[in-house]
């Protein structure tokens, strides 16, 4: 089944979306409040915190003083997080911006919330943002974007999972121009893989990568963020230490063919 089939199966789940009350730009946990760091959750920290240490050595770059970062959830309703990959990306991300010393501000939303997402960053001042989004939150970051775009504001990095456009008003595979880095993870899900042709309005102006994410247990359409949630991190800690072009990353993060495509990247 490829992608327009399994939109065509969810348009009535997707069409229900709300809207919910958000708390933004600051570090939050799920609704359900179920997650919690594991011991692999800790672990992965410190191997990302290595290895960023050992890239440090290779740029003379001063770091990134504040980092605004949203995280746009997909789930038909606010209420549904399943699983929780908002909370552990933001909870990964912040652990190390603290051991750097970098100040990160952080919120997890619907993806319907976009346009309160946008005013809140365009008085969110000297800070780099990021915006990540899985499934239809891809949808609500790509609004933002764009939001930003009309107000002449940058967006540093921006990361999406298995994207999801269905009805949105927007067309995720066009990237804004005011998006510097952009990393387009699509998965081998049967049903909503998300697109894996994500490209930059303006190639002089933006990065854009587009890999394969192999979930090898489960859902990958709503594993992947989750499970890429280290990859997340590190790219962010890339971005924040200035080092994108001398970062390598490990196997144990990301799938064979997905590491080769990073590392080519950051070349």
């Amino acid at each position: 089944m490829n992608h327009q089939q399994g939109a065509k199966q969810l348009k009535n789940i997707f069409l229900s979306s709300g809207f919910f009350a958000i708390i933004l730009l600051t570090t939050v946990t799920s609704q359900a409040g179920d997650w919690q760091p594991g011991s692999e959750d800790h672990l992965a920290v410190s191997k990302i915190a290595q290895l960023i240490e050992k890239s440090r050595s290779k740029t003379s770059s001063p770091l990134s003083d504040s980092f605004a970062l949203v995280y746009f959830r997909g789930s038909p309703t606010d209420a549904v997080n399943i699983p929780e990959a908002g909370d552990r990306v933001i909870w990964m991300a912040q652990q190390l911006f603290n051991q750097s010393g970098v100040a990160l501000q952080s919120s997890a939303i619907h993806h319907t919330s976009w346009s309160e997402a946008c005013d809140s960053l365009k008085r969110t001042v000297g800070a780099k943002f990021v915006l990540i989004g899985h499934s239809y939150g891809v949808a609500g970051a790509t609004k933002t974007a764009h939001c930003l775009a009309q107000a002449g504001i940058t967006v540093d990095l921006f990361i999406s999972y298995s994207s999801y456009d269905f009805l949105s008003g927007v067309d995720v595979t066009r990237v804004p121009s005011n998006v510097v880095h952009h990393f387009n993870f699509s998965t081998n899900s049967p049903m909503i893989p998300g697109y894996d042709n994500h490209q930059a309005i303006d190639p002089a102006r933006t990065q854009v990568v587009n890999a394969l994410a192999t979930v090898q247990n489960g859902n990958a359409h709503l594993q992947v963020a989750y499970n890429l949630a280290p990859l997340s991190a590190l790219i962010m800690m890339a971005e924040s230490q200035k080092m994108m072009n001398h970062l390598q990353i490990p196997s144990e993060f990301a799938s064979d063919p997905l590491t080769q495509t990073i590392q080519d990247f950051w070349r």
